[in-house]
């Protein structure tokens, strides 16, 4: 069984650039801020230990050894890592670099979300952010257990050891094919629609397909389904296709589609809620940055 290698305390690698760098023992020691025997005596423990002279002490002079040439070379690399090691350590201590895992769920991406993770991004150059596409239900149970950071979503199930917190308001729209706009008289109320058949996003996975269901019960009718269908760009196409109209937040209607019309519900100006999904204790602290500066920016998008 071989013993452990004794590795040198950093410091004589500091020693050893110092006399380098300053030609000799007694300019090193004066820039080091100690005498010049202890400096020569750590040079020599550091000699045997690696068991290579570093430098040549003559009359004329102190040299480094071609031995001390490449041990140098790599002790200031030791150095500098150790320094953006400790750099590095400290700045995630404070929550400025580390990773932050995020997940977003239906059009969470259409809206603001985007200038928010750029902005704080380029704030926080040292933080990687991993994105991942999750349903409400999916979110809610890998915040809960530690697997991710933060969740967006419009809606979300009540989840033990996860705090829901609304960061965003917007109003819905309806999408609606050309054609049929074009017949419709604004202001354009969500009960003006009930004879129409709908284009709903699908079901599984998903709490928006029940907050329509719910907008469309609160305006007095039960849509007719015609298409249930995921992602949301398939909900418009839908909807482009004239299989129904959909009923949708209006960041939706940055997905241009040629033959669809987005137009505003009355009374629903403000309904549409993104809520930041974060576990309620044991947030890292690189994680607590994040959220802070989405609270912080969340109303300027």
């Amino acid at each position: 069984m071989h013993k452990p290698r004794l590795l040198p305390d950093l410091r004589l690698f500091r020693y050893a650039v110092a006399v380098a760098d300053f030609g000799g023992f007694g300019a090193a020691a004066q820039r080091l801020g100690i005498s010049q025997p202890p400096l020569s005596q750590r040079i020599a423990e550091l000699e045997s230990i690696l068991g290579a002279q570093l430098f040549d002490r003559g009359p004329k002079g102190t040299k480094v050894t071609a031995a001390g040439s490449v041990f140098i070379a790599h002790a200031r690399t030791a150095i500098e890592g150790a320094e953006k090691a400790l750099n590095r350590g400290q700045a995630a201590a404070r929550g400025e670099a580390g990773q932050v895992s995020i997940a977003v769920a239906g059009g969470a991406m259409f809206g603001f979300l985007p200038d928010l993770l750029r902005e704080f991004c380029n704030s926080n150059p040292d933080v990687h952010v991993t994105m991942r596409n999750l349903s409400p239900d999916e979110q809610m149970e890998q915040i809960a257990h530690g697997r991710m950071d933060v969740g967006f979503t419009r809606l979300a199930p009540i989840t033990t050891g996860v705090v829901l917190e609304s960061v965003h308001r917007e109003g819905f729209v309806a999408a609606i094919p050309r054609r049929l706009a074009k017949t419709l008289k604004p202001p354009l109320s969500l009960s003006s629609l009930k004879e129409q058949s709908f284009v709903m996003f699908q079901k599984e996975g998903s709490g928006f397909h029940s907050e329509v269901l719910s907008l469309c019960q609160a305006a007095g009718f039960m849509p007719k389904i015609s298409q249930e269908i995921a992602p949301m760009h398939a909900v418009i196409g839908l909807v482009a296709a004239e299989f129904g109209v959909a009923i949708v937040p209006l960041s939706t209607s940055r997905l241009a589609f040629k033959n669809v019309t987005y137009v505003p519900l009355v009374g629903l100006e403000r309904a549409s809620v993104l809520y930041m999904a974060t576990r309620a204790v044991g947030m890292p602290t690189v994680t607590s940055r994040f959220v802070e500066f989405a609270r912080e920016h969340c109303s300027t998008f």
